[in-house]
């Protein structure tokens, strides 16, 4: 830190592969939360049960696309 500044700067360079990945997590976590969705909608369903299900699953595919983005700094 100097003068209450942080000193590191995160750069993100990612290649095509990468961007394709992170595409891929983001349609699989958009497919998941339409399944939730329909599932909210279908009588009986615990709503409890699915706001853990949506957490879970934001944290896991958050989690996945850090896994390949990872930031280098300098």
């Amino acid at each position: 830190m100097h003068d209450g500044q942080s000193t590191s700067h995160a750069y993100y360079d990612f290649d095509q592969a990468t961007i394709d990945l992170a595409k891929e997590i983001l349609a699989h976590a958009e497919a998941a939360r339409d399944l939730l969705d329909a599932l909210a909608a279908h009588p009986g369903s615990s709503l409890r049960c699915l706001d853990v299900a949506r957490t879970s699953l934001q944290r896991g595919f958050n989690a996945a696309a850090r896994a390949i983005t990872v930031a280098t700094t300098s």
